[in-house]
């Protein structure tokens, strides 16, 4: 009688691990970038979601003859809000975006319509979207740290320097 074994011999076993390792290796690192770069384009996103209710108000509030003037739009995480009268308030903002807008952000107005927006999930969260030019990385401090005397421009991201006050 012939005697039939079934199963991997050792060394197979070890070639597949080996190469089960190799390919982590490989691709551990790659994938890293893509959570940290999908916070970025996420918040682009957010941002450009602001920058268009924004907008959508700030044409009501000029046919309305009630808007039309240059300040900024500012909501932090506990909700407080800071704006100008004439410009489209934070709560008519977060209305116009609809339910599940907890999105902290800043927005530069000129002449009642927005130039710059920048946006992150928390005050404290160093992944800050901004549009109209996308911000293509994480910022090296939390959007609370952003100085609101600066004169901000729609050609400015979020990781720019001067922006979050790291110049």
């Amino acid at each position: 009688m012939k005697k039939t074994t079934k199963g991997f011999t050792l060394v197979e076993l070890i070639v597949v691990i080996a190469i089960i390792g190799v390919l982590a290796a490989i691709l551990v690192p790659a994938l890293m970038g893509y959570i940290a770069d999908a916070k970025v384009n996420a918040c682009n996103a957010n941002a450009k979601n602001i920058y268009n209710a924004t907008a959508d108000l700030a044409t009501k509030h000029a046919a309305q003859g009630t808007g039309c003037v240059t300040g900024r739009i500012v909501k932090d995480v506990n909700r407080n809000t800071a704006y100008m009268t004439g410009l489209p308030t934070p709560d008519e903002i977060d209305d116009q975006l609809g339910s599940g807008s907890d999105y902290v952000y800043l927005i530069r107005c000129t002449d009642g319509f927005p130039d710059v927006v920048f946006c992150s999930k928390t005050d404290r969260d160093y992944y800050v979207g901004s549009y109209p030019v996308a911000a293509t990385g994480k910022c090296a401090k939390p959007m609370k740290e952003m100085n609101l005397l600066t004169v901000y421009t729609k050609s400015q991201k979020a990781n720019d320097d001067d922006v979050l006050g790291t110049a």
